[in-house]
């Protein structure tokens, strides 16, 4: 669909009002709810059925009663137990191989059952292997169980692959039995949030539109008229709510928010005195408060804004208190009661075990508590600065802004849940590039933006992207779907300077802000991150900065690939605090010796594909800057980068380490050296600085660089207690 064709049944909707209700009765937002839209009302709960969010486990132990049916007729054998444990090892250590091994063994063929199947999709679903997923699934048959079902649809998810999660869950909801349980929602919801409708091709049929909210709203709708919205828990109401807000469609999301409340018996009186619920509720009605009041700010509706904001700091104080009650009391009772203990010592009778099972319990929940403290905080903050941006932003110019940064500036060419490098193919990167417009509109909200303009015209500053055909891209994107720059940037003779994996949006925005002199391209897989690095962008810098700002949903292997086919064209990439693979690989040296030598590599975004990839983008003394806390991973990172320079090298592209000697003024040390014939990497620690491009900041000041700078700040993280940053810094020689 195109634009034009968008856009005139966007006109001829009746306009609708998307101010925040003041009171609790206050019903215009229902009423005026189009009716395609809705979902069905559900009578309001008793009081004895009112529940805690607690009770989201309560379809787990359900979906698993039929298993503990079995086990109580016939126990399990040791064999089966023993192997059990080892494919839930494989699957923690993503180690594939020898998950497959280990379940296909002949010696296994009369131990394994339904469950070990379930542990190895999930392992496949961990590693990005759908393939694998669906052959184990195929085999199964009409043995395939809920659970099973569910750990393919995590496969589907994390890849990106909605349209075909979609046709699970549709077949899963006919079945008799083992239909979808809250957890196979939440985890179809989820996939939703991390991908933007677009319209995908089926065979012998017309394109389907999934993906984003389009396939979260009929998930919603599916599961509460054939499993009962009764079964729906916490989670599954923040994740459709903060969709719909992303898609900037607050009316709706309004109405999920009115069904959560009532839910959890959460009580809104005014414009913010809230009571009732509990901490987990409570929290996730911030979540979806603070995403209402970054969809109002790009709408230009302040004064609704205003409201959302007050409610997240209510929301925020009363369920930090209440987890603070919580680890009060946690900490006050026995972690072990007798009883508890004497059934631990009849199953194995270790103390040993017991003290380090207790410890462990211990120190994750005070590590969860850290990270809920720490994300209330973000919250609290995010809504700081929208109160602060009510005084300084016209709204008229704010809307323009958007639809500016909208149309010309932020595209979607794919995501999904997983950082690991995902292995697109020219054809699937083909048919995704073939529809721009859809994401925008449906998932990322510019049919909201349009209908808030009175102009039914559109400026030539803001002229699609796309041609009328739908199907030939203009002058920003070339016809194989590849960025063409100069028409992306109103300067185009700057330097442009691409992050990797920008998460939120704190570090590329604060960058745009201030080094001027440069275009910036942040790229990121998830969509919901994408929609927040937009709004950031949007929200925090003015109309001329935000045009130096380029937004892309996209995995790092196929935006180098198919979307930067020109070489040297590139100045610096960053890549800051990528998230690692899984630890246990490189525990033996021999491991991380062999990637040098060409062998197997972990699954991580920053594999010697991707390292190569961005060489190969670089312009001649263009850099590749990766920051990160982990000693472990830098090492690994180090090794990979070893492996990258050789085989460029035997291609002609020279890349070099920048030694410490060349990075002593910016306070660099070296920690170790990484060497293979007449290739060498030098590991660097230090503080990020301008000698690496990273622009300077106070750290003792309010706020921090980025997310992890905030989060180390508050003690969280396993490296929270580091001063100095492990570096690797990479240029291109010729």
């Amino acid at each position: 669909m195109v634009f034009s064709e968008l856009f005139e049944s966007a006109l001829a909707k009746k306009s609708k009002s998307s101010s925040l209700p003041i009171s609790k009765g206050d019903d215009r937002a229902k009423a005026q709810k189009p009716e395609k839209n809705s979902v069905k009302e559900r009578q309001p709960r008793p009081e004895s059925r009112k529940r805690n969010s607690d009770d989201r486990n309560h379809d787990k132990k359900h979906s698993n009663s039929k298993r503990q049916r079995s086990h109580s007729k016939k126990p399990l054998s040791a064999e089966a137990i023993e192997l059990t444990k080892q494919l839930q090892d494989c699957s923690r250590r993503k180690r594939l191989d020898e998950a497959l091994h280990l379940y296909r063994s002949q010696k296994n063929d009369f131990i394994r059952d339904g469950h070990h199947a379930c542990i190895l999709v999930d392992c496949c679903a961990r590693c990005g292997n759908v393939e694998e997923a669906e052959k184990v699934i195929d085999a199964l048959g009409d043995d395939c169980n809920v659970e099973t079902n569910t750990a393919l649809m995590k496969a589907y998810a994390h890849s990106g692959r909605i349209l075909q999660a979609m046709q699970l869950f549709r077949k899963m909801i006919k079945l008799a039995k083992e239909k979808p349980n809250v957890r196979t929602l939440n985890t179809l919801l989820r996939g939703c949030l991390w991908t933007a409708s677009v319209s995908v091709s089926v065979s012998g049929k017309n394109d389907e539109l999934c993906g984003g909210v389009v396939s979260s709203e009929e998930a919603w709708e599916l599961f509460s008229k054939n499993v009962g919205a009764e079964h729906v828990d916490v989670s599954s109401y923040e994740y459709s709510a903060v969709i719909l807000c992303q898609a900037l469609r607050t009316e709706d999301a309004l109405e999920r928010m009115k069904q959560l409340q009532s839910a959890y018996n959460i009580v809104i009186k005014g414009k913010a005195c809230i009571s009732g619920g509990d901490q987990a509720s409570l929290e996730s009605l911030a979540v979806v408060n603070i995403a209402l009041a970054r969809a109002y700010a790009l709408l230009g509706d302040f004064d609704s804004m205003w409201t959302a904001c007050q409610r997240v700091f209510s929301a925020c104080k009363l369920s930090r208190s209440l987890l603070e009650e919580e680890m009060n009391v946690t900490e006050l009772e026995s972690p072990v009661s007798k009883r508890q203990l004497k059934k631990q010592q009849a199953v194995g009778g270790k103390r040993a075990w017991k003290k380090v099972s207790d410890e462990g319990a211990s120190q994750r929940k005070s590590s969860n508590n850290t990270y809920r403290n720490h994300r209330l905080t973000e919250m609290e903050n995010e809504a700081k600065e929208l109160v602060r941006l009510r005084k300084q932003k016209d709204k008229g110019d704010l809307l323009e802004q958007v639809r500016c940064g909208l149309l010309k500036r932020l595209f979607y060419f794919g995501g999904g849940g997983t950082t690991d490098l995902l292995k697109a193919s020219q054809a699937s990167s083909a048919s995704v590039a073939s529809d721009f417009s859809s994401p925008l509109w449906y998932s990322f909200g510019l049919a909201e933006v349009m209908q808030s303009t009175t102009q039914n015209r559109l400026s030539s500053d803001t002229k699609p992207i796309v041609s009328g055909s739908g199907k030939n891209t203009a002058s920003a994107v070339g016809s194989q779907g590849t960025l063409v720059l100069n028409q992306v940037f109103d300067n185009p003779n700057l330097p442009i300077d691409v992050e990797i994996g920008a998460g939120f949006g704190d570090w590329i925005v604060r960058q745009t802000s201030v080094r001027q002199d440069r275009n910036h391209i942040a790229v990121e897989l998830r969509a919901d991150r994408v929609a927040q690095i937009f709004a950031k962008g949007m929200l925090g810098l003015n109309m001329s900065s935000s045009k130096r700002l380029c937004v892309v949903g996209s995995d790092a292997g196929s935006f180098l690939a198919f979307r930067l086919p020109q070489e040297r064209s590139i100045s610096t990439f960053f890549a800051n605090h990528p998230e690692p693979p899984t630890q246990t690989f490189g525990e033996n040296q021999s491991e991380l010796g062999a990637i040098v030598d060409g062998g197997s590599e972990p699954a991580h975004m920053l594999n010697s594909a991707t390292m190569i990839s961005m060489a190969k983008c670089l312009k001649t003394n263009g850099r590749i800057v990766i920051v990160t806390d982990n000693r472990w991973y830098a090492r690994l990172l180090s090794m990979t980068a070893l492996r990258a320079l050789l085989v460029l090298g035997k291609e002609g592209v020279r890349l070099k380490s920048e030694s410490s000697i060349a990075l002593s003024k910016g306070g660099f040390r070296k920690v170790e050296t990484f060497s293979s014939g007449t290739e060498m990497v030098e590991l660097l620690e230090g503080q990020p600085n301008e000698q690496i491009g990273h622009i300077p900041y106070d750290p003792t000041s309010e706020g921090g660089a980025s997310y992890f700078d905030r989060l180390w700040r508050s003690g969280g993280g396993s490296h929270a207690e580091r001063k100095s940053r492990f570096v690797l810094v990479l240029r291109r020689i010729r």
